[in-house]
């Protein structure tokens, strides 16, 4: 679905929760899609949320303040742990979000495509994190008029 999307002009991103960014990569470049372009016009990004599955739901270190790691266009999620993200959506509200985000500016109806954001749950108690994703992330994209595909399972 994602290489369709991108192959046809659109703009997609994809959160990378089960395999690591590279192998999303990889399939994409398998199905045909040059996601060198596609990633120099600004059109597609990987968000390694992966990494931090790893180490118990956190790195440590990082530059910054953020929980938010800037890689190759698109983020390292530096904790899947909700008490964090809803602190970085605090700080965010009061601030603004740091600016840069390739997606910021991307036009309605950008695709996002979410792997199993169950993952999510190893590290968080359900209800809290179903209340942030349903309040903070989907909340975000129907303002945002996108398209959210996001898995729990």
């Amino acid at each position: 679905m994602t290489a369709g999307y991108l192959r046809e002009g659109g703009h997609a991103s994809y959160l990378a929760q089960v395999r690591p960014p590279e192998t999303i990569r990889e399939n994409m470049l398998a199905l045909g899609v040059d996601i060198s372009t596609a990633s120099k016009e600004g059109r597609f990004t990987v968000d390694d949320y992966y990494s931090a599955t790893l180490t118990g739901g956190r790195l440590d270190g990082g530059e910054g303040p953020s929980i938010f790691e800037r890689i190759d266009g698109g983020v390292r999620l530096r904790s899947l742990k909700v008490a964090d993200l809803s602190v970085e959506l605090l700080k965010d509200m009061r601030q603004g979000p740091e600016s840069g985000g390739v997606w910021e500016d991307w036009p309605p109806g950008a695709l996002t495509v979410a792997e199993s954001m169950s993952q999510m749950l190893r590290f968080n108690e359900e209800k809290p994190f179903l209340e942030w994703a349903i309040s903070r992330e989907h909340q975000g994209a129907r303002k945002a008029k996108r398209i959210y595909l996001g898995a729990y399972s």
